[in-house]
Order: C-alpha cells, then sequence, then structure tokens
C-alpha cells in the first residue's frame, strides 16, 4: 500500500539534532528515504530501515514524552527535503514521452483519494449511528443520560478521591527513609491506585495465562494504544518503564511520587547516546529485585486495529528474554485510541469516563530469545508478527515515526515547477507558435500604416 494523505501534522518547534548528527548519520538518514512522488511519501521503508529518531527513540515508549521529542525538527526535515528535490529533478529529466510525464501526476491524484493501511494506522474509529429512528433515540437519548449525568460524575469523584488518597499517603512515605520494604509498599500502592483509575473507567480486563516469572536480562514488550496500556499492565503485574526527564509537576512524580518503580530516566541531551541508556536498561534488567520493565517497541500509539514496526533497540541486547504481551481493546463500548495531537490527556481521559465501560484481552505470550543465526531486525519482526497474530491486528513494516513528518510549502512548489517545466518542455511549441502568430498580428497593423 502506498501512503497518501496522512503527512499533515505541523511539527512544534525543534530542538536542534543537527550538532550530534556526523556526516555519515546524516547520510544514512537520507538512504532510509526509498521513494516519493510529489510532496508524499509513496513507499514504505524496508523492514531494516529506521527512522533514526535519535538515541533511545528506538527502545523507549512514548510515557511521559513530549510532543517536541517525537515530531520531525526543521534540520532533519531540510536535510530530506534536499535529497528529495534533487531526485524529483533527475526524474523530471529523464521523460521520454507523454505518457511518462503525466502517469505519476495520475498516480499521485489516485493516491491522494485511496485509503492506505498506514493512514488507517493511525485513524480513530467513528461511532457507529444507531439513534436513526423514534424508538432507537429515546433509547440512546436515555443512554446518554446515564453515562454523563450518572456515571461520569462517580466515576470523576471516585478517581478523584483515590488519587487523593494516593497523594496523602505518599507524602508520609516522603518521611520514611528509603528501604526493601517501603520500595515493595509502595508498588503494592501503586498497583491500588492503578486499580482505581481502572475502576473509574468501568473496566473489564480479561488477563490469559500468568506473567512470566522475574529473570534476569528480561523486557516486557507490547503493542502501544494508549497510556492505557501502561496502566493496565502495572495494575497486574507492577511494571518500570522508560522514558525522557521533566521538570515541574512530572519532574516531582517522577523523581518522588513513581522513584521506588526504579524507572529509567534520561536527559535531553542524553537521548543522544544510545550507549549510555543501552547501559541503565542493561543494568535494571539484570537486578531482579527491579520492577519487569516494559517498552513499546512502536515508538507510538496505533488505533489497535494495526501494528506498525517495533524499533530493533531492545532486540540488539545480548541474550535478552523478549517477554511478549498483546492487548487488545473491543472497541463496541469505547474507543482507547489517543491521538495526542488531537486531544490532551486529560481530555482522553473525560471520554473514557463518558462511554459505558472499557474491555479488553491481555495476553502474556511465551518468552523468546534471539536465534542463533537471527539479526535483531528478524527477531524484532517476529515478535511483532507474534503479538499482532494474537491480538488479531493487521502487521505493517511502516516506521511510526512517519506520522510525525509533513511536508513544507518550498516541498510542494518544487514539484510544482518540476510538473510546468515537463508541461513546457513537452507542450512549449504550441505556446512558442501561439505567440509568433501574436506577433505577426500586431506587425501587420504596423507594416500597413508605414506603407500608407
Amino acid at each position: 500500500m502506498r501512503a497518501s494523505g496522512l503527512l499533515s501534522v505541523t511539527p512544534s518547534t525543534p530542538m536542534s539534532p543537527a550538532a550530534h548528527l556526523n556526516d555519515e548519520q546524516k547520510k544514512s538518514l537520507i538512504k532510509r528515504v526509498q521513494s516519493v512522488d510529489g510532496f508524499r511519501i509513496t513507499a514504505p521503508l524496508e523492514k531494516n530501515q529506521t527512522l533514526p529518531f535519535v538515541g533511545i527513540a528506538d527502545a523507549t515508549s512514548s510515557f511521559f514524552t513530549t510532543d517536541k521529542e517525537q515530531v520531525w525538527t526543521d534540520d532533519l526535515r531540510v536535510e530530506i527535503e534536499d535529497h528529495i528535490i534533487s531526485r524529483l529533478r533527475a526524474s523530471g529529466q529523464d521523460s521520454f514521452n507523454i505518457f511518462s510525464d503525466l502517469l505519476p501526476v495520475v498516480v499521485e491524484g489516485v493516491d491522494a483519494v485511496v485509503k492506505d493501511s498506514f493512514t488507517e494506522s493511525f485513524r480513530p474509529r467513528a461511532p457507529d449511528a444507531w439513534n436513526w429512528n423514534i424508538f432507537l433515540f429515546f433509547t440512546w437519548t436515555l443512554g446518554v443520560i446515564v453515562r454523563y449525568l450518572v456515571l461520569f460524575p462517580m466515576r470523576f469523584l471516585f478517581l478523584l478521591l483515590g488519587t487523593l488518597i494516593f497523594i496523602l499517603v505518599n507524602l508520609i512515605l516522603l518521611l520514611v527513609p528509603p528501604s526493601k520494604g517501603k520500595d515493595a509498599f509502595f508498588r503494592k500502592l501503586l498497583n491500588v491506585w492503578s486499580s482505581v483509575w481502572l475502576y473509574s473507567l468501568s473496566a473489564v480486563i480479561k488477563y490469559h495465562n500468568a506473567p512470566p516469572p522475574r529473570r534476569p536480562n528480561q523486557i516486557f514488550v507490547s503493542n502501544h494504544t494508549s497510556l492505557i496500556d501502561f496502566i493496565v499492565l502495572t495494575e497486574h503485574c507492577g511494571v518500570a518503564t522508560v522514558g525522557q526527564k521533566h521538570p515541574g509537576l512530572v519532574g516531582f512524580l517522577q523523581n518522588k511520587v513513581i522513584a521506588p518503580l526504579r524507572n529509567i530516566w534520561f536527559e535531553r541531551f542524553e537521548s543522544r547516546d544510545r550507549s549510555l541508556v543501552a547501559k541503565r536498561i542493561k543494568d535494571h534488567i539484570n537486578d531482579t529485585t527491579n520492577p519487569p520493565l516494559l517498552i513499546f517497541p512502536e515508538g507510538v500509539c496505533v488505533n489497535n486495529e494495526y501494528c506498525v514496526m517495533f524499533k530493533k533497540g531492545v532486540f540488539e541486547i545480548d541474550d535478552v528474554e523478549i517477554c511478549p504481551i498483546a492487548i487488545k481493546y473491543n472497541k463496541t463500548f469505547s474507543d482507547p485510541y489517543w491521538s495526542s495531537k488531537d486531544e490532551s490527556f486529560v481530555g482522553h481521559i473525560m471520554r473514557l469516563m463518558k462511554s459505558w465501560c472499557l474491555v479488553a484481552d491481555v495476553w502474556f505470550l511465551e518468552p523468546e530469545k534471539k536465534g542463533k543465526k537471527e539479526s535483531p531486525i528478524d527477531f524484532a519482526s517476529r515478535i511483532q508478527k507474534m503479538i499482532s497474530a494474537k491480538a488479531g491486528l493487521v502487521n505493517l513494516s511502516w516506521d511510526g515515526y512517519l506520522k510525525y513528518y509533513a511536508p513544507s510549502d518550498r516541498l510542494r512548489n518544487e514539484r510544482q515547477k518540476i510538473v510546468a517545466n515537463q508541461l513546457k518542455r513537452r507542450f512549449g511549441h504550441l505556446f512558442v507558435e501561439e505567440e509568433e502568430e501574436q506577433k505577426e498580428k500586431k506587425e501587420e497593423p504596423q507594416s500597413d500604416k508605414k506603407n500608407e
């Protein structure tokens, strides 16, 4: 399938990674752009071609990450678009007949209206309308009243009360000196708080199989739909995660409130140092007293109908044991997919609280290790297929970070110029003949006047 109509997200202010990319890395980045027709990327990356979102992007979840860390920057955009424009210019000069000029334009037009698998991976499901007659309308209205005026206030108050108690107990725990007993108590407390979240969403979660016992060099990986995934798994087996370190309130939560989970937080400049973050991950997973480490290899939230390419980062760790987890939500009652560019997390939670309930199945699959002749890329692809098959998801080889790429006006205008030059070269003689005829018509009256 070809990706079309997707690239419409406007990136936020960049953090300028150019200083951290050498010439070889930039060349490697350019090689990962396969094919471009016009201003849309129209060919999926091969399974061994991942966009180099610097540093930990290959290995981390999007928990506690900001939009600025997840979008293309201007420096990378310029590098890519310069390469695209040069290829477009070269292709425009290689046309030999009218069909080679027109067919790419026709294909672009068809691509713009045909749905593709990559765009569909990030499209929320539209609710089915069922209040189409007077009898069903009254039933639907009654349901709206119950959900908005009865269930929602009760759920909101329950979550608020549970959160206040959780914060109060945590403030008391801050006065207690660090110890193993304190960490164990906090993890139980966090499990209870996660249960409060799920109860406030009227969640009905069915867990299939038991989580594997904690062993060294073990990492949990799962498909990713929303931050709810983390809450669902924390409530059942208490997991740690990886993410960006933040200041302010979020930083206080990271450093004080959930510190006993021993999550791996990294500074912004450290996110470009793979070896440093990889070492932290190895130290965490080798210590069996730490909670299991959960990573979402897709790196982005997907709508739980597709599964995009897994980044190979954690699959490169020597002798790592990957514990696949497949999560499938039943969208009959609510759609848990979270698109951060369309709604805030608070709005996302409020929307779920106004629905009837949250229904999901969670499968803990058998742990897997990399084969002797298996590359990290093939290992990641195999785990992805296992999770997709169990959860009933469509398996894709697209890099999920492509959804953050938005072509600029510069690229669009250059494409228009190339098409205009092709038309001018193909039909330019017609315009030349017409101009000559107009000149001759203007010259004839002037010559007649001179003769008179």
